[in-house]
């Protein structure tokens, strides 16, 4: 017997990375860069206040994109109004014009050539064929975000795994696979969901030949044999009391990993909770160019995060409740559209030649981010837990964020 469905939205964010010149903005007009600049500040805001409310409670590893969250989100805000709208534009710290901030960005990084690492953007929204779409709201996210809009009969469930899946699964590049279950109950009426596929080569790579098993201290007693990669490389770097931070470029400089490593594993929870965007531009703007022994070890991490609990702790209540308004999206037969869900799937795998990571975010729906240079050596050997961020140098976006503890 099929079932009826319900009007909710279920929001999917799946990123992938793999990863292993001067700035330049690609082609992108000086309007363009500025909006995507803007664009920024929201991402990395809102990266920092959600990394902080999952710290509170995963003790392991931590691994998430703040910018496809942060999108995933946006194709519900664009259908959003009144104090839904509000707490929405608050918690996200979005603007009046998030959607051509996020138009100019994903154009500029369309434009970016693919020796400079390659980042892909994919936006989808799948609605049963209750939900009676407005023209202006499909016309906003598919002019927007590039959206691509399709009607499916949830109440088969099969079907609409496997479409929506297979969709994830090409869009990541095949690295997230099967987040929607056909044995679920599917009692949404909308999915929303974003993929980021991301894969760079580093500017210089990590001999293979140094690569050695070493220790790894995931707690002052704790500890576990890594593949640790070392190599002496010319790089920026900035240091303080509490901790060093080195920045790691990609080919042709467009986007980098920025490692912050506390002087002591106790103090990696202090700089946790005092990290911000402000504190980390002011990292940024510390760096100097200087000869570093760097020991990083090699990992993979993958992570699955259903973020109703931490999305309401920032204050994102109303969006949950069947009270909801995002009557600019739509209608449904039988109610009023309502946040379910916002599920986060990510996988980073970072060797001695690459990065690859991938994320997706899906929001269901129910009814109802020139150093000066100096001659010292320093040595940077992250054998304990550390914070790791992958930038957009131009943009200053924050793609992805995480912490590493253990495999």
């Amino acid at each position: 017997m099929l079932k009826n469905i319900g009007p909710a939205i279920l929001i999917f964010c799946l990123t992938a990375l793999s990863a292993g010149a001067a700035f330049a903005a690609d082609g992108a007009s000086n309007e363009d860069l500025l909006r995507a600049r803007e664009l920024s500040k929201s991402v990395n805001a809102f990266a920092f206040d959600l990394y902080k409310e999952i710290a509170k409670e995963e003790k392991g590893s931590i691994f998430f994109s703040p910018l496809s969250i942060s999108m995933a989100l946006a194709l519900a805000y664009e259908g959003a109004t009144g104090e839904t709208r509000e707490e929405m534009k608050k918690v996200l710290h979005y603007n009046d014009n998030i959607g051509t901030r996020f138009k100019a960005y994903i154009e500029m990084v369309n434009k970016v050539p693919k020796e400079s690492g390659k980042l892909y953007v994919a936006n989808g929204i799948w609605a049963d064929w209750s939900v009676t779409l407005l023209s202006n709201y499909v016309i906003k996210i598919k002019r927007d975000y590039g959206s691509e809009v399709k009607k499916l009969d949830f109440r088969k469930r099969a079907h609409v795994a496997s479409v929506i899946n297979k969709w994830i699964e090409d869009k990541t590049r095949g690295k997230i696979k099967g987040i929607v279950d056909e044995r679920s109950e599917m009692s949404w009426a909308m999915s929303i969901i974003n993929a980021v596929y991301f894969q760079a080569f580093w500017m210089e790579p990590f001999p293979e030949i140094n690569t050695r098993k070493k220790t790894f201290y995931c707690t002052p007693t704790m500890t576990e044999q890594v593949d640790m990669m070392y190599s002496q490389k010319t790089i920026s770097y900035s240091e303080t009391d509490d901790f060093q931070a080195i920045s790691l470029p990609y080919k042709n400089w467009r986007y980098s990993m920025v490692v912050v490593l506390p002087r002591e594993h106790q103090k990696l929870g202090k700089l946790e909770n005092n990290i911000s965007d402000i504190e980390f531009r002011k990292i940024l703007a510390s760096f100097k160019e200087y000869r570093v022994n760097v020991y990083l070890p090699k990992f993979r991490t993958e992570k699955a995060y259903p973020l109703k609990k931490q999305l309401m702790k920032l204050g994102l209540k109303q969006a949950f409740k069947r009270g909801a308004n995002f009557n600019y999206i739509g209608t449904a037969s039988n109610g009023g559209l309502y946040i379910d869900e916002v599920l986060h799937k990510s996988v980073i795998e970072t060797t001695e030649t690459h990065t690859k990571a991938t994320a997706v975010t899906e929001v269901r729906l129910g009814v109802v981010l020139s150093p000066g240079k100096t001659t010292d050596i320093k040595e940077f050997r992250a054998d304990h837990p550390f914070l790791y961020l992958i930038i957009d140098n131009v943009a200053r976006t924050i793609l992805f964020i995480g912490r590493y503890v253990d495999n």
